[in-house]
């Protein structure tokens, strides 16, 4: 009798031991955009340098005003230095996604802007988006957002951040055969707070 309560609790210590092994894990969800969840991308404040390992971006500040063809928007005047010790394409390294357009401005109310790169605005776009960068020089640009004029004539929403996503599987290795050393590069900038000014 003694030795079938050992045997028993022996069986029952190894199969407890053997359950966990047992089961599957399942994989951690990917992060969505947005919340506490929103993807990792190198994050700062306007007037500082944010370094992805081939790009350094800083924002310049932003201005409210008419453009292109009379309508109200936004301006974001944007450096991006070419931290590499060779000579880049801003488009080439997936800046902006596939086709150069995943640039949004973020406003108070969280509502969403594409950067504007038709009509008026195409050169002023495309002299940022497409300029030939040698090392350690930058590309300047003034970039253009268009909220709905709801959000525009709401008092207290203004910008907050600015995000520029790259892409780095839309770099074509036979054009430009290198690798960002962060699994996402992008940019995420607070245009709510300043590292020019200092803090009361």
């Amino acid at each position: 009798m003694k030795h079938q309560f050992v045997f028993a609790a022996a069986l029952t210590l190894a199969t407890a031991t053997l359950l966990p092994l047992a089961t599957t894990a399942k994989p951690t969800p990917k992060p969505a955009q947005g919340g506490a969840m929103q993807r990792t991308s190198v994050e700062g404040c306007m007037n500082q340098f944010l370094f992805d390992g081939v790009w350094r971006l800083k924002v310049l500040g932003f201005e409210r005003g008419t453009y292109g063809g009379g309508d109200a928007g936004y301006a974001v005047r944007v450096q991006l230095r070419n931290g590499t010790a060779k000579q880049e394409i801003v488009s080439y390294t997936g800046v902006g996604g596939e086709y150069g357009r995943n640039i949004n401005l973020v406003m108070s109310d969280d509502s969403s802007v594409p950067v504007e790169t038709v009509g008026s605005n195409t050169a002023d776009y495309n002299a940022f988006i497409k300029a030939t960068v040698p090392p350690g020089a930058a590309a300047n640009g003034s970039l253009k957002f268009y909220p709905a004029k709801t959000v525009l004539d709401t008092p207290g929403i203004v910008p907050k951040k600015l995000l520029i996503e790259i892409d780095p599987k839309a770099i074509n290795p036979n054009i430009l055969p290198f690798h960002y050393p962060l699994a996402d590069p992008s940019f995420r900038v607070h245009l709510d707070c300043d590292k020019a000014k200092p803090t009361s």
